[in-house]
């Protein structure tokens, strides 16, 4: 959920010298230059950083500006530094100057670190302090209880917003969102369609609509919303990382791994660097390419098997199989059930001659799920090189069994040779 804080009035620039930051000080000592305004500026741009440098100045000058102070939790915010927020908003509330607009803010920054029960106190004290405000404060409790899965208390907390303002588009985004967890996606789509019927440049709602369509194997529509999202905030890393998941659903690999890269450029969205690097393996046979990008995905989160495991197949690509091994097997003692691992650690130890050591781990992961294909095939051709001809039939006999007759008639004429 993307929230968006409750902005106060913002001052009007005055005393600009030159759009230099060097202060001209009148007689009183006071700088003739507007921090400030040239900090809420910087906000409207969604310049954070120099934001933050034009209000950290002002308080150089008074340190109790409430407007100063204000524009600094907002930069701390814009950035991502919930603690910083909530300590400036905690400030203006010691110095006697809060308003609910305070609360809200500091509840959103405890929202954002999961600070469920603190985020309540400050949005129930607005809900039953600000009519105006509390169709925000409902959404946004409503949005703490979703997430700790209390879907109900979520439900009725959106409810409620909608009777104070039955026109009020977070709240339909947001009730659609817990209806969907429910499983209900007709409900769900309905109240998307609602938050965007009345507020056409809702960004958000088109990206959770996007997201639905998605799931319902509708990309067409789903990539419209992701455009439009897009077009409406291009800085939105999710709906880039989401873009490119339908680009992979239409076979359009490229444009899908302009947006991953893309994602992590914007935040550094480190699942778009795993989609990217699974690309450039699996469709683009880039392996060292492939390589660099697990590198920094591992460098920030070292203990991700799925990555490791990826990595590990790209080593075996390049023939590096020393390096190969040493992944997977970090990969299979982080998630000992995870099948892709076995059915790449098998054909990597195949390729050094460990005959035993294949059959292994195809089993392992067969004995996960029977049904798994990769490894029913690898052993199956296993079987095969072998000479092991009986073997080979069953497997393949159970690979078509899974995917129905008819489905795979070069396996089908294979089968058809051997049991001549």
């Amino acid at each position: 959920m993307r929230m968006h804080f409750v902005l106060l009035a913002l001052l009007l620039m005055s005393g600009v010298v030159g759009g230099g930051i060097t202060p001209v000080l009148a007689q009183d000592g006071t700088p003739q230059v507007d921090y400030v305004a040239l900090g809420n500026a910087a906000l409207e741009a969604r310049d954070f950083e120099v934001a933050l440098m034009y209000f950290n100045r002002a308080l150089d000058f008074n340190p109790r500006s409430i407007e100063a102070i204000n524009g600094r939790a907002q930069a701390y915010y814009g950035l991502g530094d919930y603690a910083a927020t909530i300590e400036d908003y905690t400030t203006i509330i010691e110095l006697g100057e809060a308003t609910s607009v305070t609360y809200y803010n500091r509840g959103l920054a405890y929202s954002a670190q999961g600070e469920w029960e603190q985020s309540n106190l400050d949005l129930t004290r607005v809900i039953e302090a600000d009519a105006e405000l509390a169709p925000a404060a409902y959404v946004t409790r409503g949005y703490n209880y979703f997430a700790q899965d209390a879907i109900e208390s979520a439900l009725e907390d959106f409810d409620a917003a909608l009777r104070l303002r039955p026109d009020y588009a977070p709240a339909y985004l947001e009730r659609g969102k817990a209806m969907l967890a429910q499983g209900d996606q007709e409900e769900a789509l309905a109240n998307f369609n609602r938050a965007i019927g009345l507020d056409v440049e809702y960004a958000e709602a088109y990206h959770t609509r996007g997201i639905l369509y998605f799931q319902q194997g509708n990309f067409e529509a789903a990539l419209l919303d992701f455009n439009r999202t897009l077009a409406l905030d291009p800085h939105f890393p999710n709906a880039y990382y989401n873009r490119g998941n339908v680009y992979v659903a239409l076979d359009n690999y490229e444009a899908a791994l302009n947006d991953y890269f893309e994602a992590y450029n914007q935040n550094e969205n480190l699942e778009g660097l795993v989609s990217a690097g699974s690309l450039l393996a699996h469709y683009f046979n880039d392996f060292q390419a492939a390589i660099d990008t697990f590198n920094i995905v591992l460098a920030i989160e070292p203990e991700r098997p799925e990555v490791l495991a990826e990595r590990g197949w790209a080593f075996f690509n390049l023939y590096e199989y020393f390096y190969a091994i040493d992944d997977l097997d970090q990969a299979l003692a982080l998630d000992p059930d995870y099948m892709t691992a076995y059915v790449y650690r098998a054909h990597t130890r195949l390729a050094q001659g460990d005959v035993n050591g294949a059959y292994e781990d195809f089993d392992a992961a067969l004995a996960l799920e029977p049904q798994y294909i990769p490894a029913l095939l690898g052993r199956a051709y296993l079987h095969l090189s072998l000479d092991n001809t009986d073997a080979a039939i069953r497997d393949f006999e159970a690979y078509i069994a899974i995917i129905g007759q008819g489905s795979d008639p070069e396996i089908e004429a294979l089968l058809a040779e051997l049991k001549n």
